[in-house]
Formats: C-alpha cells, sequence, structure tokens
C-alpha cells in the first residue's frame, strides 16, 4: 500500500472519528420532525392568545437575499410578532434594504451597528443588542438568507408552548432554486432540537446550544442567565 492510500486511510478515519461525538449528542437528544400537513389552522382569536414572538435578524453583507426573508416572515399567519433587523456593519446594501421594509410595515425595526465592541463576536454582539429592545415574550433569533412558510413560526411556537421548552432549534431543509444559484434554507420539514423549561426539578440548562438558522427561546431565559451570556457572545 502506497503511502498515499495510507494517508488517505488515515484522514477518513480521522474524519468517522471526529463525528462520533456530535452524532451521539444528536441521539442523546429528543428530536422531533415538524410535518406541515399535522398543523391545524390559526384564526384571529388564536393570534389573541399567543405570545408575542421578536423575531431577530442579524444580517451582513445580505442584499441579494434580505428582501427575500422580510417578504416570507411578513407573510406569517397565526401568531402576533415584530421583526428586529440588524444590520451589522454592512458594506452593501443590506442596512437601505431593512430601512424599505421598516417604512413599509409598522412591525419591523432596524438598528445599525458600526462598530462592533473588542470582545464580543459581530453577529453575537448584534444578537445581543436586538434582545435589549424585544417586546416579545418569545425570541427567535434567525439567519437574513432564510425563507419561511406563512405556518411555520405558528406551528413552532405552538409546539414550543405546548411542550413548556425554554428553548428550541429548528434545522431547515435545503433547496436549491436553480444551476448555478446557491441553496436557500426554507423551512418546510425541520427538526427540533428541544430544552424543557426550567422547574425545581429540572433547572434551566447550561449548555443549551443550536443551529444558527433558527432558534427560539423564553425572554425570561436572557433575564434570568443575563442576557449577554445567553448568546455565548464575548470573545474568550
Amino acid at each position: 500500500m502506497s503511502l498515499m492510500s495510507i494517508s488517505g486511510w488515515l484522514i477518513f478515519a480521522a474524519a468517522v472519528l471526529a463525528a462520533v461525538p456530535p452524532l451521539a449528542e444528536l441521539r442523546r437528544k429528543r428530536l422531533v420532525r415538524y410535518l406541515p400537513q399535522q398543523s391545524t389552522a390559526t384564526n384571529a382569536a388564536d393570534e389573541q392568545q399567543t405570545p408575542l414572538v421578536t423575531v431577530i435578524i442579524p444580517a451582513r453583507n445580505e442584499a441579494e437575499r434580505i428582501a427575500d426573508c422580510f417578504r416570507t416572515l411578513l407573510q406569517t399567519t397565526g401568531v402576533t410578532f415584530e421583526i428586529i433587523g440588524v444590520n451589522d456593519r454592512s458594506e452593501d446594501a443590506t442596512g437601505q434594504l431593512m430601512d424599505a421594509a421598516a417604512q413599509s410595515d409598522p412591525r419591523i425595526r432596524v438598528i445599525h451597528i458600526r462598530e462592533c465592541p473588542s470582545d464580543w463576536l459581530g453577529k453575537n454582539h448584534a444578537m445581543h443588542r436586538a434582545s435589549l429592545e424585544a417586546r416579545g415574550r418569545l425570541l427567535l433569533f434567525t439567519d437574513g438568507d432564510i425563507l419561511y412558510q406563512p405556518g411555520t413560526i405558528a406551528a413552532a411556537v405552538n409546539y414550543f408552548q405546548q411542550n413548556r421548552l425554554q428553548h428550541m432549534c429548528l434545522l431547515p431543509e435545503m433547496i436549491r432554486q436553480s444551476a448555478g444559484i446557491r441553496d436557500d434554507d426554507i423551512f418546510r420539514n425541520v427538526i427540533c432540537d428541544r430544552h424543557p423549561a426550567a422547574s425545581d426539578s429540572h433547572p434551566i440548562s447550561s449548555g443549551i446550544c443550536g443551529s444558527g438558522s433558527i432558534q427560539s427561546c423564553r425572554c425570561g431565559i436572557l433575564s434570568q442567565r443575563g442576557r449577554a451570556s445567553a448568546n455565548s457572545p464575548r470573545r474568550p
């Protein structure tokens, strides 16, 4: 066997070993597949009873995608929500597109960040800034290149509430629009990484984590753990 072949097998073995811990962690967690056809219709009365959801969108140089993200979010049904867009030091038209969206819909507010403190990571700092201005009881952190179906957030909130969760992560289905165009994330069938709500026998977890594409948590979690530490934002 040549040295090249041996090196290849060693690299393959290292990759397999590196994949074992995350796969074991996923197996340990309670994963649930969301099926859109299981969602129930909601009406205006249901929207009045659900908690206000603050959707937080930190974005940097997302001019190609941010308008579509806002457009699909504004088509959301079944929940009362607000959107806080955070223009995180963008060098393109992201900030202008966010401002245009805010002018067209009062549910949108925009924060412009010019500088990031040296002891913060940029995206986490942007999320933290928005969380300080959130009015909702539930916070939904998402990316600027995500597309939503109208019933996704309502279904997620319903599941979140029914299972008394403190944190939930959704993993998107990747779809390709056409050849030569990068994949978009769209929430059709998603997997939920769930953390139960705190109680005397089940305190708030210190190991909450998840995909950056979309994470939801109770506003009280940030208050109890400290808004900064909840997003693990600072540099070591």
